[in-house]
């Protein structure tokens, strides 16, 4: 067994060695956490631009209005129409439309409709719903197909961001 010749003699410390391994195992903390992080999905968004296929043409083009049970938000403009009252509590449909008409009167949306209506052949309306529209989603979709408008809709996670070009 090797044994200190001198009692002067400084024997081997393994305290630099610590020192490098905790440093590295800090490193990798980091990085590690920096991953969690990204793949949790924070200020994630999604950018929707309407493409075609095989270089074919659409004969219609998509317009977007996102849906959270109380506001309606035309795409890429973001107008917003806020709906005071839940319109699923609203009685029968006929006043639930009559609601929404008055909402809408004098707005971007009012304009929309009219012209969506007239050429729907050309267009048509993507209703990007949040999990908070699910309760009353039947309602809104109603009053748009109501209006001989054809529609198509998407569920979308509730803090999704939204770029639409």
């Amino acid at each position: 067994m090797a044994r200190l010749n001198n009692a002067d003699e400084h024997p081997v410390s393994l305290f630099p060695m610590f020192n490098i391994l905790i440093c590295t195992l800090g490193v990798f903390i980091f990085i590690l956490s920096t991953l969690a992080t990204i793949s949790i999905g924070v200020g994630k968004s999604v950018v929707i631009i309407p493409e075609t296929k095989n270089g074919e043409t659409h004969n219609k083009i998509p317009v977007y209005i996102e849906w959270n049970g109380y506001d309606l938000v035309l795409h890429p403009s973001k107008e917003t129409i806020r709906f005071a009252i839940d319109i699923s509590k609203i009685e029968t449909y006929k006043k639930t439309y009559e609601y929404i008409d008055e909402k809408i009167k004098s707005t971007e949306f009012e304009t929309l409709f009219n012209d969506l209506s007239r050429n729907k052949e050309k267009k048509y309306i993507i209703l990007l719903v949040r999990p908070s529209g699910f309760d009353n989603f039947r309602d809104i979709r109603g009053y748009i197909e109501n209006r001989g408008i054809d529609i198509g809709y998407e569920p979308i996670d509730q803090l999704l961001n939204l770029r639409i070009r």
